[in-house]
């Protein structure tokens, strides 16, 4: 059995004292670090700033520090060899000074560590300054202008420039510094299609626009808008001219209107109109024809009164007046228009109804008639048809005035007027029925 090295044997080699001499003084070392309080020096690199701290001082005066790319110092401090070995930048919280500021500027601000230090002090910040920007905070209001890239529509369309904003105002807070440098706030549509057939909603980025009209970042400028987008739309509306109509009352069955349309001038005769175009939905303006105005009645048309004025309005509220057409007269052209009286005794009941027996009370009735003087000069009493249709009206027992169609169809473009109705009287009696 071989016996194991004695202690001599091992010291007699000169690796193993070698080794031994190097184990010796690496634990000498550990215990003279672990129980020496000698004070030795310490750098730590990549310490932030953290402007924030002071946020607080700075509200009493109105100011604020505005945020600018982030910095970071090296702090050298020492200590005990066993404390700042473990010291990290996270142990720091190094600001800068503030005091005694009171208006806005960039002030070169002295660095300093808020909070307490735990075995060790710094001995240096370097840099021991920075240049900090303070101003005031406000928050101003803008009105949205719009404009438009790319944008067309067919023809017989147009779209409204003044589009329809969700949010018309923008509110923008920031430092007053970049707040007076905002000249107006602007929305830019920008499509790619060769034509906006339909009205249109886009949401689109609000920009913020200098006096020279170059464009702020307000990343770069410490300010933020409460909307960074906001909804555009666009009215599409398609357009076509239509006539007025006019309609006339109190004209026989046969009168030739058309004639008499011959000496009115009407003005003005058309409107443009439009109406707005939605994507599926059908369009308003393609049933409209014309725009209803009123009526003229014949009887209040006579050389002395021959001009007549009408409001427009439009059949819809989804229907605009391009035109801004508020009013249309009608004027007729009386040069040459004459009057006669005639006194009409033959005056025949038509349509009597059963179960009452009429009596025309009234022998005779004078009417006015009006036309072209060549025309009136013509007309004689055998021209005029006097017409009293009981079926008109629901007869009643007794005696009333009733009313009597005036016509001269063989006379030509004539026609009865007056200022009240053509009436006769009738005595209505009622016919006892059959047992």
């Amino acid at each position: 059995m071989k016996k194991a090295p004695s202690l001599s044997h091992l010291f007699a080699s000169n690796r193993f004292v070698l080794f031994f001499s190097l184990f010796c003084a690496i634990i000498s070392w550990i215990v003279v670090a672990m129980t020496s309080k000698d004070i030795i020096p310490q750098t730590i690199l990549n310490v932030p700033v953290n402007p924030g701290l002071q946020a607080e001082a700075l509200a009493d005066v109105g100011l604020t520090i505005v945020p600018a790319e982030e910095t970071f110092v090296t702090v050298n401090i020492e200590g005990q060899r066993t404390i700042v070995g473990d010291v990290t930048a996270g142990d720091f919280n190094i600001t800068a000074r503030v005091s005694g500021i009171t208006e806005p500027n960039t002030y070169p601000l002295t660095l300093v560590n808020e909070g307490q230090l735990e075995g060790f002090e710094i001995t240096s910040i370097e840099p021991a300054t920075i240049q900090v920007r303070l101003d005031q905070i406000e928050s101003r209001e803008f009105e949205v202008e719009t404009a438009f890239e790319g944008v067309a529509v067919p023809p017989n369309h147009y779209m409204d420039t003044t589009p329809s904003l969700r949010q018309s105002i923008i509110s923008v807070t920031g430092p007053q510094s970049e707040l007076e440098k905002i000249d107006r706030v602007r929305a830019v549509v920008e499509l790619d299609e060769d034509s906006l057939t339909s009205t249109y909603t886009a949401n689109v980025p609000v920009t913020l626009l200098d006096a020279a009209g170059n464009e702020i970042d307000p990343a770069d400028s410490s300010l933020s808008l409460n909307y960074e987008n906001i909804d555009v739309t666009i009215y599409v509306y398609r357009y076509k001219t239509v006539p007025f109509r006019i309609d006339y009352t109190n004209r026989p069955d046969s009168f030739p209107l058309d004639e008499l349309l011959g000496f009115a001038v009407v003005s003005p005769r058309t409107v443009r109109i439009s109406g707005s175009v939605v994507s599926g939905q059908s369009n308003l303006i393609d049933s409209i024809s014309e725009i209803p105005l009123g009526s003229i009645s014949l009887r209040e048309l006579t050389p002395e009164h021959n001009t007549f004025a009408f409001s427009v309005a439009m059949p819809s509220d989804r229907i605009k007046n391009d035109d801004n057409v508020r009013s249309v007269s009608v004027v007729f052209e009386t040069d040459y228009w004459a009057t006669k009286t005639f006194n009409v005794t033959d005056i025949q009941t038509t349509n009597q109804p059963p179960g009452f027996e009429v009596t025309l009370l009234t022998p005779s009735v004078s009417v006015t008639f009006v036309g072209p003087e060549d025309l009136i000069a013509q007309m004689t009493v055998e021209d005029i048809v006097a017409e009293v249709r009981l079926s008109d009206e629901e007869l009643e027992p007794g005696q009333y005035p009733f009313p009597v169609r005036l016509s001269a169809p063989s006379a030509g473009c004539v026609w009865a007027a007056g200022p009240e109705p053509y009436t006769v009287i009738i005595q209505a009696d009622p016919l006892n029925p059959t047992e």
